[in-house]
């Protein structure tokens, strides 16, 4: 007589528990955890569209900034070293835009590169210097005009920017999965969340 009657057959894989599947997608989950708290009390004058400008040039700049660097998983680190120079400027109440900060510093960058000739060496670099140019120029746009104009094109550059990333996370190229995943569920929740919190 058989003692084990389990050993025989295959055993049904249990279902993966819902922390594993949060734990899995950390990516969407922290997306929408910093669009929420970003979004949250959300008032639309000129500190909030100097910051969310900021914040779109910087995810901007993370694009050639992990081409030039040449590792996926570098997008993380420069996101996090343009956070810092956010909070920081403010924090110090330093009379600078960030935006205008991180582009400078996107153009060094890109600077530093071409004089090691990386512009031809790093396929992806041109058309992310493209990108980097035409959401930086809509969040200096929104900074010249007032700011129920502003917010148009913040939320416009946001969803638009989500589309770049879901592009991005199809090829697999130039920032990692994890962090194309990230970015496009910030960018889309945050830019929607102004278009229906804004006042009419």
């Amino acid at each position: 007589m058989n003692k084990h009657p389990h050993t025989h057959g295959s055993t049904p894989a249990s279902a993966p528990r819902p922390w594993a599947r949060l734990l899995h997608r950390w990516p969407t989950v922290l997306g929408l955890v910093v669009a929420g708290l970003t979004a949250f009390d959300l008032k639309l004058d000129r500190d909030f569209v100097s910051v969310l400008s900021a914040l779109i040039v910087l995810i901007a700049v993370v694009y050639p900034g992990a081409a030039l660097l040449g590792r996926r998983q570098a997008a993380w680190w420069v996101l996090l070293t343009g956070l810092v120079v956010i909070a920081a400027i403010l924090g110090l109440d330093l009379s600078v835009s960030p935006a205008l900060v991180l582009f400078v510093a996107g153009l060094a960058a890109l600077g530093w590169g071409l004089a090691r000739d990386q512009w031809r060496a790093v396929r992806d670099l041109p058309l992310e210097t493209v990108g980097m140019l035409a959401f930086s120029a809509l969040a200096f746009t929104a900074l010249s005009v007032e700011v129920s104009w502003a917010a148009y094109l913040v939320a416009g550059a946001l969803v638009s920017h989500a589309v770049w990333d879901v592009v991005h996370l199809k090829w697999g190229r130039v920032v990692s999965a994890s962090y194309a995943e990230f970015c496009w569920v910030l960018d889309l929740t945050l830019g929607a969340a102004i278009l229906i919190l804004m006042p009419r």
